[in-house]
């Protein structure tokens, strides 16, 4: 089954743990700030699962996307639907990914919808470039969707934009149009396959010096049993 209907959060979270999901592509490749290979590999074996209810900004960047997508909605006169799907590449099955909305109706025709709350500091965000991890979740979102939709036999996606409010500001709403980049689902395809084999086989990857690996580390020490 290349789309499942999510249900409930514990399904999402356990069709996630077997696959590499989009916000998480971005650590196999080396440039997210939300994580080291070191981290996802125990997070994938299932010796590790990230705090994430203890993750205020995560929070509330997720109840605010319903905000952001009624602004953005407003704005571009663009028909949103919230997605409920969990997709998997029908060939390379470890790959998975949830949209945030899909445009159902536009201008440019039905597209995909990645929002984000982009806080006040934030120098990698410009005014049509998301920083590398943003723009590689899209392109994980365009080659996994694709690939369930064609399986399913549902017209593909030929176009998705980002959307980023900044700093809580209602007049600094970005819309930053993306297409599918064959090159880079190459290169996805290729490296998160690379991981997911080191996963099967136990492979473990080295960790990396200083405090990114520490809350991992320290989250994987086993409690002891009273005597």
């Amino acid at each position: 089954m290349s789309i499942t209907k999510i249900t409930s959060d514990e399904q999402w979270h356990k069709l996630r743990s077997q696959t590499i999901g989009g916000s998480e592509v971005g650590i196999v490749l080396g440039c997210s700030p939300y994580g080291t290979l070191n981290e996802l590999y125990h997070v994938k074996k299932g010796n590790f699962q990230p705090n994430f209810e203890g993750n205020k900004l995560m929070q509330f960047g997720q109840a605010f996307e319903p905000v952001i997508a009624t602004l953005i909605s407003g704005d571009m006169y663009w028909d949103l639907q919230h997605c409920k799907d969990y997709h998997q590449h029908p060939e390379h099955p470890h790959l998975g990914a949830t949209l945030d909305y899909y445009v159902i109706e536009s201008e440019h025709g039905p597209g995909i919808l990645e929002i984000k709350n982009v806080s006040t500091f934030s120098p990698d965000w410009g005014k049509n470039r998301a920083p590398a991890h943003v723009e590689l979740q899209v392109q994980h979102q365009f080659l996994v969707v694709n690939a369930a939709r064609r399986a399913a036999g549902l017209d593909t996606f030929k176009w998705g934009a980002i959307g980023s409010l900044h700093a809580g500001n209602p007049e600094d709403v970005r819309i930053m149009y993306r297409k599918p980049d064959p090159k880079i689902h190459s290169e996805i395809i290729k490296h998160c396959s690379a991981f997911w084999q080191d996963v099967q086989d136990g492979n473990e990857p080295d960790l990396i010096a200083g405090h990114k690996e520490l809350p991992h580390i320290v989250a994987m020490f086993q409690t002891a049993e009273p005597v």
